[in-house]
This record gives C-alpha cells, sequence and structure tokens, in this order.
C-alpha cells in the first residue's frame, strides 16, 4: 500500500483513486448501478466533506501475503445439523403486504407481539386492507380489522398499532387525500378506534413513543413534510424537511426506497437511497438532510460513503453532527439499499483487496480484518456486508461454482470464524435466541441455517426453509412467505 499527504495537518493516509468498480452477474451488478447512479446524486443535498469534519489518516495496516487468485474453498462445512421443522405454519386468505409502513422497501410485514404476531394483507401492489392477528404460541386467527388502503407502523413493543387510511390508499401507491384518518388497531384484541387527522398526503411512516412519525411527499418536489400525529389523531407539530433555505425532498431523482433507524439519544434517522434526515421525535427534523450515498450504522452512529470533496468513509453522530471523515477507505456494500452493519475496506486498491478493524469512535484503522477472496476481478465473485447493527457478517460468493464463504467480525472488524457452503445465501440477519445466544440465519440452497453469531457452531438447519424472510420479535422468529408464516424454533 502507498501513503499520502493528508491535506489536512501532516498525518498520513492512503491513497485514493477514482477507477471505479465495475459491475457484475445477478446483485453484484445492480448493486454497481445503483452506486453509479447515486454519483450523480450525491452532494445534491448537504456534502459529506466540510470545515468542521476531523480528518483522520491512520497509519496503513499490515497487508497479506497470500495470494488473492490462490484455489477457493470448497464446500465441506456447512448444512451438516440433523434438519429440524417450523413449530407451526400458517396459510392466509390474500398475500401478505411489503412497506406495510409505505417505506418501499423489501422486508417482512409482520407485527411480533408478546402474544399475538400481526401481519398486513393485501393486493399486489396496493396498499394495506387487511390487518390479521396470529396467535403467537399457535398460529391460530384471533382477529381481523379491515382498512381502506393503509400505511401502518410495523414497530413491536406497542399495545396499539396505528395506521393512516384513506379512500384510495397511501404510501407510494397513493397521493393526496381529504379524507385522511388514523386509525388505532390494538395489538391483541384487534378493536379499532377512527380519527379524522388533517395531513394532505403521507409517504411512510414510524411508531415512537411520541406518536406517530410521518414523511410526506406526493409530488416529490417543495411538498416534502415531516410531521408528528398523536394516536388520536392531531398533528403535534409538522415543518418543510429542508436542505438549504428551500423545502425538499430527501433526494433530487426518484427515492426508491424508505428505511427508518433508530438511533441513540432517542433520535430516529429517515434514510434514502441518497440521504439521510435525522429527526428528534419531539421537535422534527435536527439538522437539513445529509447526501449520503451508500450507508451504514451500528445503532449509535451512520456512516457513509464520501465522494465528495474527499473520497473515503465520514461518521455522524445521531444528530448528524460530524464526527471523522477517514479519507482512502470504503464502505463494504450492504446487501440492499436498508442500512447494514459497518464493514470498511482499503480504499486503495481496486478491488479491494482485505477489510479493516477500526477504532469507530475515531477512525483509526487498527489491523486488518478479512482477506477478500471474492474479487472484481472474478467476474463470478462479489462479497457485501450484512447480519444486524454490531453484529456484522462478511458475505463472500462465487456464481460459477454456486460457492459461498460467511466470515462473523468483532466490534473492530476482525473475523470470529468462517464457514464455507454451497449455493448463493439471501441476506443473513442476526438474530437474539431466549437463552441469549445470538444467531445468524442463512437462507442459502433451499434451506435456512442457523448458526451462532459468536463460535460458528452450527446449531439448526430447515430443509426447503431457504425462501421469504426472517423477522424477529420479543415472542420469537418468524419466516414470512408470499401468503403464510411460520414460527422457527431454534434451540
Amino acid at each position: 500500500m502507498s501513503t499520502a499527504t493528508s491535506t489536512a495537518g501532516t498525518t498520513t493516509g492512503y491513497a485514493t483513486t477514482s477507477k471505479p468498480r465495475s459491475g457484475k452477474p445477478g446483485v453484484g451488478f445492480y448493486v454497481g448501478m445503483a452506486v453509479v447512479a447515486m454519483l450523480f446524486i450525491g452532494g445534491m443535498v448537504r456534502g459529506c466533506g466540510s470545515d468542521s469534519t476531523t480528518v483522520v489518516d491512520p497509519d496503513p495496516a499490515p497487508t497479506y501475503s497470500q495470494d488473492r487468485d490462490a484455489t477457493r474453498p470448497t464446500a465441506d462445512q456447512l448444512l451438516d445439523p440433523v434438519p429440524l421443522e417450523p413449530s407451526w405454519t400458517t396459510d392466509l386468505d390474500g398475500a401478505i403486504r411489503y412497506a406495510l409502513d409505505g417505506s418501499a422497501e423489501w422486508k417482512p410485514q409482520i407485527i411480533l407481539g408478546e402474544s399475538t404476531w400481526v401481519v398486513g394483507i393485501g393486493e399486489y401492489d396496493t396498499p394495506v386492507d387487511t390487518l390479521v392477528g396470529l396467535d403467537a404460541a399457535t398460529g391460530e386467527q384471533v382477529w381481523s380489522a379491515t382498512l381502506e388502503g393503509a400505511v401502518c407502523a410495523d414497530e413491536d413493543g406497542f399495545e396499539q398499532i396505528l395506521c393512516l387510511d384513506a379512500p384510495g390508499g397511501l404510501g407510494p401507491q397513493g397521493g393526496r387525500s381529504t379524507a385522511m384518518s388514523l386509525v388505532a388497531v390494538g395489538m391483541d384484541d384487534g378493536v379499532t378506534e377512527s380519527h379524522d387527522v388533517d395531513l394532505g398526503s403521507v409517504r411512510s411512516v414510524h411508531r415512537t413513543d411520541e406518536g406517530l412519525l410521518v414523511y410526506s411527499d406526493s409530488t416529490q418536489g417543495a411538498d416534502a413534510m415531516m410531521s408528528l400525529v398523536s394516536p388520536t389523531g392531531e398533528v403535534l407539530w409538522s415543518t418543510p424537511v429542508l436542505a438549504g433555505d428551500e423545502p425538499t425532498t430527501l433526494s433530487e431523482s426518484e427515492v426508491t426506497s424508505f428505511s427508518w433507524l433508530e438511533l441513540a439519544d432517542s433520535a430516529v434517522a429517515l434514510t434514502t437511497t441518497s440521504a439521510f434526515v435525522s429527526v428528534d421525535p419531539a421537535t422534527g427534523p435536527v439538522a437539513p438532510p445529509v447526501s449520503c450515498p451508500l450507508l451504514a450504522s451500528d445503532g449509535q452512529a451512520l456512516y457513509c460513503r464520501s465522494y465528495y470533496p474527499d473520497q473515503g468513509v465520514v461518521s455522524y453522530d445521531s444528530r448528524a453532527e460530524q464526527r471523522w471523515l477517514a479519507t482512502g477507505l470504503e464502505l463494504v456494500y450492504p446487501y440492499s439499499s436498508t442500512p447494514s452493519p459497518v464493514v470498511v475496506g482499503d480504499g486503495n486498491e481496486y478491488p479491494a483487496d482485505e477489510t479493516l478493524a477500526m477504532d469507530w469512535s475515531t477512525g483509526s484503522v487498527t489491523g486488518t480484518g478479512v482477506e477478500l477472496l471474492a474479487s472484481d476481478d472474478d467476474p463470478d465473485s462479489w462479497y457485501w456486508s450484512s447480519g444486524s447493527p454490531g453484529r456484522p457478517v462478511l458475505v463472500e460468493t462465487w456464481y460459477d461454482p454456486s460457492l459461498m464463504r460467511l466470515t462473523a467480525l468483532d466490534d473492530e472488524g476482525r473475523p470470529l470464524w468462517s464457514l464455507v457452503g454451497d449455493g448463493y445465501p439471501a441476506m443473513p440477519p442476526v438474530v437474539t435466541l431466549s437463552d441469549g445466544r445470538e444467531v445468524v440465519l442463512v437462507q442459502i440452497a433451499g434451506d435456512l441455517a442457523a448458526i451462532d453469531w459468536n463460535t460458528g457452531e452450527q446449531i439448526a438447519v430447515y430443509d426447503d426453509g431457504g425462501y421469504g424472510t426472517i423477522e424477529q420479535g420479543p415472542s420469537g422468529v418468524a419466516q414470512v412467505q408470499y401468503a403464510s408464516v411460520s414460527r422457527l424454533e431454534l434451540g
């Protein structure tokens, strides 16, 4: 690795290059295309670099001596345990909707309460028209509630589900409405209360202790608003989402996904494909939207890829204040546009040949992480970060042959263990079992494997369970498919 003189102070840092990554088949191709698109919109909201940024140029980490073109690993480790079966599976009368909260992202639409699991049902590509309550222990349907076309907060831990509802539907599929209501549905009994609410449009909602946060943007133009609505329909505050002196959306182009992220100090971040805005639920947005073409989070702070004026990784606290900028680094691609665990790679080489261990409080490199066997030089390979905030998993895949390697990383980004298996994995989340064990759930080759995140021990495998999405709540782990819900018992 070469070093270069920093423009701030006299410390040294990683040299950078503007050579872009090449597109890849499958996930790699689409992620690469998304990043290219983000280059045009990154910096159009609020730039990552500023005079107040602390620039960190750490000493370069040691490099690996092993040839990156060494023989690929063989699939002889994964998917050995005795298969298990879900404790119950319930087929529903209708398709389970995605984007229950209007966020337009691909995630399971289920709310997991202590005794009741609630799913949203509707026609394809339409808002939710029915909520169904299932007994968490047996899967039996215990109630249903009919809506007209709603977006509903899907956070766990509340006695009522709050929805905004209107004839014709709301959210990304709907537009303005003059007859909107706030509908509160009892989590355990399905009892419904309805209150008129004075809002013009709704794109996405998020439940907080203070009430329902609402992002409104019917034209993706100057009407972008953030509001807080009480459980009885009262608009407690409403304010334009600002960038500079003018109201604006969070992106100058079409926003293709929303994600709400809980942060430290009671803050909430609304993230999109190109930016984020930090919100204090009691008062509203705390700063203008921040340009962020690639985002990861550990639940405390936010980490963004920076293109201009400095290439590197920039960190923000929960109030959108810059903490540090580390030049010559890059974020390993998250599996999707939703916030993913933080994994940093060496930005000197394209493609990167290793990840790095980091002190996340200062942005300093503390050592090497994982040698990347998958490489952009190999058209059949790709790598990305997955897992859960604070519990990162590095995923490497080869398309021909179908092969993958999983590596769990500790708090700084050093490897805990690695496993190799056949097949192409879906995004592996990390869930916590009732006995406190943290488990990686890997959907691969048509099966679902549960692996202890701390040790690499393989706990269970569900035959034919590798399709659908996974969600965890206080009462267990659910797998959601097109029109069915299963409860998984993971030991």
